[in-house]
């Protein structure tokens, strides 16, 4: 499976990234439906995160609603999910802008189909 690979030197926070994964995925430019966050540091450098397909989301989930496809590919069902932000909670390259944005911060890291 492939994996987008990350180089946090090279970020200038442009958020291009952002809009270019939201219309690939979603067509539509909108950053927050993005694969992709970048947050800005204090420093003036930036943080990329990214979906690392690690599972642990899977794993931790009440309900069962994130799966792993044949491909090796986790998705969530958004339809059934409930939305408990548990996944979230252990989700290493989950990012919050805010606690409102936080379920679709879930779906959006979840190469969703």
């Amino acid at each position: 499976m492939r994996r987008l690979e990350k180089d946090e030197s090279l970020c200038i926070g442009c958020h291009q990234c952002e809009e270019a994964c939201s219309k690939a995925f979603y067509k539509v430019s909108d950053p927050m439906k993005s694969c992709i966050r970048i947050t800005d540091k204090e420093d003036g450098s930036h943080h990329i995160a990214v979906c690392t397909q690690c599972g642990k989301c899977s794993e931790v989930c009440n309900t069962g609603v994130i799966t792993e496809d044949a491909r090796g590919v986790y998705r969530l069902n958004k339809k059934e999910c409930a939305g408990c932000l548990m996944s979230l909670s252990f989700h290493s390259c989950a990012t919050s802008r805010s606690r409102a944005t936080k379920f679709r911060s879930v779906e959006t890291l979840l190469y969703m189909g």
